[in-house]
């Protein structure tokens, strides 16, 4: 009797072994599933990444040459300032010179009138 009971219990003891076995290949390949789908996430990230690192290096590029154009500018309205202030300045003195010159003529007008 000894042996039917330990071949029983040793049969006994397979059974749940396959058991723990499907139940252990079960979560292995639920395992599998989520590693491969977090890999498939990683690469798509890191083709998201190239992309935007592509695109961050043309905006930089961009923008230094936005810079160049606006410091140029910068340098343009800096002269034009200056031209304008050296306009202003001539138009004073023509002012004051036109002034003049028509007081002068308005003297010598007066000056005729009453002879």
């Amino acid at each position: 009797m000894n042996v039917e009971r330990t071949v029983e219990f040793i049969l006994d003891q397979q059974a749940k072994m396959v058991g723990h076995q499907q139940k252990f290949q079960l979560q292995l390949d639920g395992l599998r599933k989520i590693v491969l789908s977090g890999m498939k996430m990683v690469v798509k990230i890191a083709e998201a990444q190239k992309k935007t690192e592509v695109r961050l290096a043309r905006l930089e590029e961009r923008q230094a040459r936005t810079d160049e154009r606006l410091a140029l500018t910068d340098e343009r309205v800096a002269l034009t300032d200056e031209r304008l202030a050296l306009t202003d300045e001539r138009l004073a003195r023509t002012e004051k010179n036109i002034e003049r010159l028509l007081n002068a003529l308005l003297r010598q007008r007066g000056d005729g009138r009453g002879r």
